[in-house]
């Protein structure tokens, strides 16, 4: 979904990428992306997904609490992620909207860096791979489980930091 220069590309790049990640046989997909513009047809395509049992989650941007909501995390079908830091704060950078629907760790996370090197990062992708690897995790110990059930578990687990 990113070109040579690291720039997002279209939508239909976006949806043919979880497209060929359901085919691959994906049950849970993170984007950890953030764009400005709502499409009819990135929401219609995130539904049909959710519709096959395919949970997805995003990070829900980087622009500070103020900031206008992001796509894809604010589409209906997809579980749009904030940051926050070891004391259960709001991350500064993290934003807040009403499409919000969880939080997670995303301040000063160890990760992976260039050869072969680790660096610290911020963000709510870093919150975002959390999630779901706690999905994932969730689906492991239910596998016959469906994604609505899976989802609700998760949402069930949460602490409402209000």
């Amino acid at each position: 979904v990113f070109d040579a220069n690291e720039r997002f590309v279209f939508s239909s790049g976006l949806l043919n990428a979880t497209y060929q990640c359901a085919v691959a046989g994906a049950k849970i997909i993170n984007m950890a992306l953030a764009g400005r513009d709502f499409k009819e047809n990135e929401r219609r395509g995130f539904e049909l997904l959710s519709q096959q049992g395919i949970i997805m989650v995003a990070s829900a941007g980087n622009f500070g609490p103020t900031a206008l909501p992001k796509y894809p995390a604010s589409y209906d079908n997809v579980i749009s992620v904030v940051a926050t830091d070891e004391q259960r704060f709001s991350a500064d950078f993290s934003e807040a909207n009403r499409f919000v629907d969880v939080c997670a760790l995303g301040v000063n996370i160890l990760s992976a860096g260039p050869f072969d090197s680790y660096e610290e990062l911020s963000g709510t992708s870093q919150s975002s791979a959390f999630v779901s690897g706690v999905l994932g995790l969730l689906w492991s110990f239910k596998p016959g489980a469906t994604a609505d059930e899976i989802r609700n578990a998760l949402f069930q687990g949460c602490v409402d930091l209000g």
